[in-house]
């Protein structure tokens, strides 16, 4: 099997309040890596595309933006975690370095955080 390396881009935070998408966000704040959208990473984004529903929060189609959640915090954490977000690639260099993925995960995201669950876990 091929290994897929997996390219950070930058960190970014998200604000992602009760409010957003017509009051379908999940009420957190979200600290991530954006991911370099690779001719693996698009393929294995069009598999899982068509076996599973659009996310209806993203109004049926949207743009793939490949990225790693590295941490879902409550929002009155979002000063903290915007700080923390912003300084991440100076304080810790080796997040924006590439490396291999090991396992795809894919989950339900519906309701609140804590009603999420794995769907399926696929060594790669």
């Amino acid at each position: 099997p091929q290994q897929i390396l997996l390219e950070p881009t930058e960190t970014y935070y998200f604000d992602y309040p009760k409010s957003a998408d017509n009051g379908r966000g999940f009420g957190c704040v979200i600290s991530m890596l954006l991911l370099k959208n690779t001719p693996k990473l698009a393929l294995l984004q069009n598999i899982v595309k068509n076996e599973f529903p659009p996310d209806e929060r993203h109004g049926g189609e949207s743009k793939f933006i490949p990225h790693m959640a590295l941490v879902y915090a409550p929002e009155e954490k979002g000063a903290w975690l915007q700080k923390y977000t912003t300084e991440l690639p100076r304080r810790r260099k080796e997040f924006l370095r590439p490396f291999p993925a090991r396992i795809l995960s894919l989950w339900s995201t519906k309701g609140k955080v804590c009603d999420w669950y794995r769907i399926a876990k696929i060594d790669i």
